[in-house]
């Protein structure tokens, strides 16, 4: 994870000099604060209680969040010290995953951007790795959401400009991944890197460098899994190109591509077939479980359970990338296993990211497996029996998918999860998915629409998106006031910062 936000007598004691914590400047303990408000922040979004139009009103979460935002404010307009930049640049994240959860991309992608800025100073700093980690797991949600179009996205270069490639060093060596993949895997490139301005593209820059923490390079690996079967999925739904006019230039440029070759093609699909031995879905999840495995084994034996989220994450999306026709039995345990673990820690759908979709999504599976189980009849008590154990799975499973999906904004929620019928009778389905409602992101969809007509799958898709236009309490409105006055006054810096 990342490293711990220091105390103030912590921050201190990082000077030769003996300093109190009353003689630190106060931009610097506003830097500290703002890191501290928007951690507390993150635990408060996971409140099991929170919903998307009520959290706001009169919350803990509210509170947190605008202290964060008002520290920020004092701080945004001085040099803080550079050991505290990496503690700003997650208060910025935070702020973006804070506006994502409640489907303000544009807002998103504008704190996003900004704590990219200050990402690209911040090569060889412990912990930068996970912050950029962490920011491509979050990226393929939005992948999913805008369905790998960036003609799609807000357009927010003239507010934020894209972060200026650094100088580099003369003499710098590559490294082998750099030369193999065509890429420069220091924080400073990947962050002004063009192609990842408004989400990480291409190679997986944290999974290739093996000076990176294990578990952040298996997030990057399980991010670039998802980007990847998206890419497949709307390939196989469509042959409108995947992929901006900007990107494929882009593209063309660092590959030397052809017009033929790149047209149709993300940055990532272009990189994963031309290197299909170590980038493959299938083998980006084996890697991320031989690193999760040897992880496990340098670890204490406290710590997996702690991380259990990620092998769950891996063993889940390995399901459903890997179920191609009929489950076997290995394969239905093991989504038993994956739904098991959401059931007892419900808490694991707020790890970020498309976590809650991949989990649904085994749901779903499991649903189609029930059908298939009901429609060959109970010759054996075993066929009997599990039967009944998937049902039970599912039913427990289902309660607590769908309360967190009424929680979420529409343009967020994954499918719905139906009733099943357990009165169905032979040549009846047992759980009837004809009528649900669709997640827009065309990688689910595969889950569950295979056979359905594009035009039928469009009348079902969720697209009642929420506008947020409930009634706003004071402290919402003036934690917005604060929020819009913070961005402000950072796209009038960062403006100043790119004429000099």
């Amino acid at each position: 994870g990342l490293p711990p936000i220091p105390t103030d007598e912590e921050y201190c004691r990082r000077f030769d000099k003996s300093l109190e914590p009353h003689q630190l400047p106060k931009f610097d303990v506003a830097a500290l604060q703002a890191a501290r408000f928007a951690e507390l922040a993150m635990g408060a979004l996971v409140d099991s209680n929170c919903n998307f139009q009520t959290t706001l009103s009169g919350s803990l979460l509210l509170a947190l969040a605008n202290a964060s935002v008002l520290c920020l404010c004092d701080c945004v307009e001085e040099r803080i010290h550079p050991s505290l930049m990496l503690d700003v640049a997650r208060a910025y994240f935070f702020h973006a995953i804070f506006r994502a959860q409640f489907d303000d991309m544009g807002r998103y992608f504008k704190y996003r951007r900004v704590c990219l800025r200050h990402l690209a100073e911040l090569d060889g700093v412990p912990g930068v790795e996970t912050l950029m980690a962490a920011i491509s797991f979050q990226d393929s949600l939005a992948y999913m959401i805008y369905n790998a179009s960036e003609d799609d996205l807000p357009n927010i270069d003239g507010e934020i400009p894209r972060v200026s490639p650094p100088h580099d060093v003369e003499g710098s060596k590559k490294r082998d991944a750099e030369k193999k993949y065509g890429i420069n895997i220091s924080p400073s490139h990947v962050a002004s890197n063009q192609i990842n301005q408004m989400w990480i593209q291409g190679a997986p820059p944290v999974l290739i460098n093996e000076a990176a923490p294990p578990k952040s390079r298996v997030l990057d690996a399980l991010a670039c899994a998802i980007r990847s079967a998206l890419d497949e999925a709307k390939s196989r739904q469509t042959k409108e190109p995947i992929q901006s006019s900007r990107g494929r230039i882009i593209s063309r440029k660092r590959k030397f591509l052809s017009d033929a070759e790149a047209k149709d093609k993300s940055a990532t699909e272009w990189v994963v077939e031309h290197h299909p031995d170590e980038l493959s879905c299938s083998n980006l999840l084996a890697e991320a479980s031989n690193l999760l495995k040897k992880d496990e084994e340098a670890s204490s034996p406290a710590l997996p359970s702690i991380f259990g989220g990620h092998r769950l994450l891996a063993m889940a999306l390995d399901v459903i990338l890997g179920l191609d026709g009929e489950a076997d039995n290995f394969q239905i345990q093991r989504i038993f296993n994956v739904l098991e673990g959401v059931m007892e820690r419900p808490i694991l759908l707020f790890q970020g990211g498309p976590t809650y979709h991949i989990f649904n999504n085994c749901a779903i599976f499991l649903a189609h497996i029930i059908n298939k189980l009901h429609a060959d009849g109970f010759n054996d008590v075993f066929a009997k029996a599990q039967f009944e154990v998937a049902l039970n799975v599912y039913n427990g499973s289902r309660i607590v998918l769908e309360k967190h999906r009424s929680k979420l904004p529409h343009r967020l929620r994954c499918h719905e999860i139906p009733r099943p019928n357990i009165a169905a009778k032979n040549g009846e389905l047992v759980i009837d998915m004809s009528n649900v409602s669709l997640c827009p992101s065309r990688n689910c969809q595969d889950c569950i629409a295979m056979g359905i007509p594009a035009k039928e799958v469009a009348k079902r898709l969720s697209i009642n998106i929420d506008k947020n236009n409930w009634q706003r309490s004071e402290s919402e409105k003036e934690f917005d006031l604060n929020d819009h006055a913070l961005l402000s006054v950072l796209c009038r810096i960062i403006s100043q910062e790119e004429t000099i």
